[in-house]
């Protein structure tokens, strides 16, 4: 079972150091981890302990990590693989490359998202693209994006810890105008919406589990 407290929002890093010692010192990480031993993830780094208050301004982000055992160069062509992203059963449903060489820092792609009846498409840019080490888009406009996506990837001795984080940007999104719609319920709204991002994300880094293991 997965515990689900939430990414760090609107910190610097030193803030986000910070207030992951205090949470160490005060026992809660060690209390985090014992809950989730029996399941292969993590959530969030840099964790605070609730969401209340939380405005679009913080830039809400949520993380999920785990260890798969399998060579990092591996996991690398998958998470880059639009077709292998797509089969995962999350939002993300489709996606083709549109400009650049795919894959590479600067190249595009179209992504087709689906949630219930609603469909939406989305222009992605590859920002970072090191190939066994990372690998990050981000959404809309790159001055000014909707949302930034990012699996960094890290070799261990029993294979690779996968850390796979979302931050949404300043940018114009579908979260932004149902909040702008109700605002007085702008922090409940990010809430639901980071819940069904860290779920998706949690069967995407199964999905990937999966595949390395066949």
């Amino acid at each position: 079972m997965i515990i689900s407290l939430s990414a760090s929002y609107g910190l610097t890093a030193n803030e986000n150091a910070e207030h992951s010692s205090k949470i160490a010192n005060s026992g809660h990480s060690c209390a985090l981890r014992r809950s989730i031993g029996a399941h292969p993830f993590g959530v969030g780094a840099g964790l605070v302990p609730t969401l209340r208050g939380m405005r679009m301004s913080d830039q809400p982000s949520v993380a999920v990590e785990t260890l798969i055992k399998a060579d990092s160069s591996r996991i690398y062509e998958l998470v880059s693989d639009l077709e292998v992203m797509a089969s995962f059963g999350t939002e993300f449903v489709g996606g083709e490359w549109s400009s650049g060489r795919p894959g590479e820092v600067g190249s595009t792609f179209l992504g087709q998202q689906r949630m219930g009846d609603l469909h939406w498409e989305t222009t992605s840019t590859v920002t970072v693209a090191e190939p066994g080490k990372q690998f990050v888009w981000v959404v809309g406009d790159p001055e000014n994006m909707t949302a930034e996506w990012d699996f960094t990837l890290r070799s261990v001795p029993k294979g690779t810890e996968v850390t796979y984080s979302f931050v949404h940007g300043p940018g114009p999104s579908g979260l932004r105008t149902r909040i702008d719609a109700n605002p007085e319920r702008e922090s409940a709204t990010i809430e639901s919406r980071l819940a069904m991002l860290q779920e998706n994300m949690v069967k995407t880094l199964e999905g990937i589990r999966r595949r390395t293991a066949a």
